[in-house]
């Protein structure tokens, strides 16, 4: 080997051990070491695509926009199809407040990969800031048309559209995102909410369909009890004892009340018995309800089916807000106890269950199509 080569190899061993160095700066934050770090690298080894990335970042951060997206356009050179560099480098492009070279960069993604979809929401959202409305809906609706399956981007495109008063757009995105998850139930809420915005009652209520799709039972026996109001003591006593009882905890719809995690493992008493209760219930719908008249949520009955349970304990003013369980079929509640307060109230529906009603975040300015059962022990 002679000098030139054992020095070059040399180099290329000190940016090794520079940039892990570097990269455990960066991790604990100590910034201004990981910088000075990155740029010791890439004098050593100037196509180090990672340091130059990286170093560019920092550069940014430190108030240095233009060198910084010099660095990372630096790296996107040697590597063009660098994803992590592209990224950043619209990134930068944002915070530098280019937003039409941000734009550029994520389409440049976009057709460089279509099925990366994050770069349709980064532009998306740089078409918000540019009060582009139109164009940003447009980028969600191809991003459903590379995911037809993407749950989150179809509520985005549904929000979207709502918002912007697209109400055909939305009938479309309803029928193409339940045609791609057909047990998506969701997919056809949203439907039914769109066709009562859009001045169609008679076709929302057909699909909403309250009376044939809400089954209603009243237990009076329980197994292994002498007596149901037994079982029904002892379900709010392990609900009230109950470990991972939470209150309002986050991601839940829980409000002034308590929740607890999954039950669907435990094997306590009150809680098997009440499996098996459900589980026959559960039976006994999918009979019923067997050689439907056509509906589009009945068509997609399941064969098989696992159960999970949960117990919610709601304080005086506790509520549920409108939620879905998007990853059920079917859902049902069991009422081992009720408020007496309930009865006293001048609020005739106070503490009923109320299906119908949209979720808050979603522009809906039609009067919607509500349905009320009062809860009975």
């Amino acid at each position: 080997m002679n000098i030139s080569e054992q020095a070059t190899s040399n180099d290329d061993q000190n940016a090794k051990a520079l940039f892990e160095r570097a990269f455990a700066a960066h991790q604990s934050d100590q910034f201004e070491d990981a910088l000075s770090l990155y740029r010791h690298v890439i004098e050593l080894e100037p196509k180090h695509v990672k340091a130059l990335t990286l170093a560019g970042i920092l550069t940014c951060q430190s108030g240095d926009d233009e060198d910084g997206i010099r660095l990372i356009q630096s790296a996107i050179a040697i590597q063009p199809e660098n994803l992590d560099a592209l990224f950043n480098l619209g990134t930068a492009f944002e915070t530098a407040g280019q937003l039409e070279d941000a734009a550029h960069t994520y389409r440049h993604i976009i057709k460089l990969r279509p099925d990366v979809l994050d770069s349709y929401k980064q532009l998306a959202a740089i078409l918000d800031r540019q009060g582009k409305a139109l164009e940003a809906e447009e980028i969600i609706c191809k991003a459903l048309i590379s995911a037809p399956d993407d749950a989150k981007i179809f509520y985005a495109l549904i929000q979207r559209q709502v918002e912007n008063r697209h109400l055909d757009g939305a009938l479309d995105t309803c029928e193409q995102f339940f045609n791609a998850y057909p047990r998506n139930m969701r997919a056809l809420a949203f439907k039914a909410f769109v066709l009562n915005e859009r001045g169609e009652g008679m076709a929302a209520r057909q699909l909403l369909d309250f009376d044939h799709l809400i089954q209603c039972d009243l237990l009076q026996d329980a197994p292994g009890y002498a007596a149901i109001e037994e079982l029904n003591a002892d379900l709010v006593e392990f609900a009230l004892s109950h470990s991972t009882l939470d209150f309002e905890p986050a991601q839940k719809s829980t409000k002034q009340g308590s929740q607890t995690a999954s039950l669907q493992g435990e094997t306590a008493k009150p809680i098997a018995t009440l499996r098996q209760l459900i589980e026959h219930n559960i039976n006994e719908y999918f009979e019923t309800h067997s050689g439907h008249a056509p509906h589009p949520y009945l068509d997609s009955m399941p064969a098989e089916f696992s159960l999970d349970i949960w117990a919610t304990v709601l304080n005086p003013k506790g509520h549920q807000k409108p939620h879905f369980h998007p990853g059920g079929w079917l859902s049902g509640v069991y009422y081992p106890a009720l408020p007496s307060a309930m009865h006293n109230n001048d609020n005739a529906t106070a503490g009923h269950i109320e299906f119908g009603r949209p979720q808050d975040q979603y522009d809906f300015k039609a009067k919607p199509l509500i349905h009320t059962i009062q809860p009975e022990v």
